[in-house]
């Protein structure tokens, strides 16, 4: 199982309990959520996409800021051969 299909299972939990908790903000579409499976499927695969995606953009944008703010002598592929440690 890769880290995307983990996160899928971990989400559809999520989701389950936030549809259920906001029922009473959207009760048709709680209902067509517990009571259509095609829907729930798709519903669910669609915004455990979108929110692993969004994530992933967000930690790649915190990886690059934190390798810029690195003196080059120390990021990765910084073009100098690695120095012994003494």
């Amino acid at each position: 199982m890769n880290p995307k299909d983990k996160f899928e299972l971990v989400f559809g939990n999520l989701l389950e309990r936030l549809i259920a908790e906001r029922m009473d903000q959207n009760e048709e579409i709680f209902i067509r959520y517990v009571n259509d499976a095609f829907f729930q499927r798709i519903v669910g695969s669609w915004m455990a996409t979108e929110a692993y995606r969004r994530l992933r953009d967000r930690q790649d944008r915190i990886e690059e800021t934190r390798e810029r703010s690195l003196p080059s002598s120390v990021r990765l592929g910084g073009g100098q051969a690695e120095r012994p440690i003494r």
